[in-house]
């Protein structure tokens, strides 16, 4: 009787400890990258950077139009990310406009269009996007 509690014991606590194992959080760091392509003017644009501060361009002009403009930064799973673009293009007529926040190369937000137009600004047209690295 006492090899019984002993084993079930044993097989107790071995379920136990693979239960607190299987729990633990993925923190390895994940490659984040802005892309904004697309765009045949300048354009404005504020993203959020490895340390979390606010990084502000007020002048970009895309050079290589497979490419885009591209950032990328490593993050640890929970980082905020946050990408800001104005620009003067109206991309309802543009088929290659995209913006995306991408993780590991997957899309964790993007877009086609913009969110918000003010045709009183200098760079009329404005897209926000937000999101976390996901666990």
């Amino acid at each position: 009787m006492k090899k019984i509690r002993l084993i079930v014991a044993i097989i107790t606590i071995a379920i136990a400890g693979l239960g607190f194992i299987s729990c633990e959080k993925n923190n390895d760091f994940h490659v984040v990258t802005y892309v904004v392509k697309g765009l045949t003017s300048d354009f404005q644009v504020g993203y959020l950077d490895e340390n979390a501060m606010t990084v502000k361009i007020d002048s970009l002009k895309i050079t290589d139009k497979a490419k885009g403009w591209t950032y990328s930064w490593k993050g640890k799973p929970g980082a905020l990310t946050y990408l800001y673009v104005r620009y003067k293009d109206d991309v309802d007529m543009m088929s290659k406009f995209y913006v995306a926040i991408l993780v590991d190369g997957m899309a964790i937000e993007q877009t086609y269009n913009c969110d918000m137009a003010d045709t009183t600004r200098e760079y009329p047209y404005q897209v926000v996007r937000q999101g976390y690295i996901p666990f």
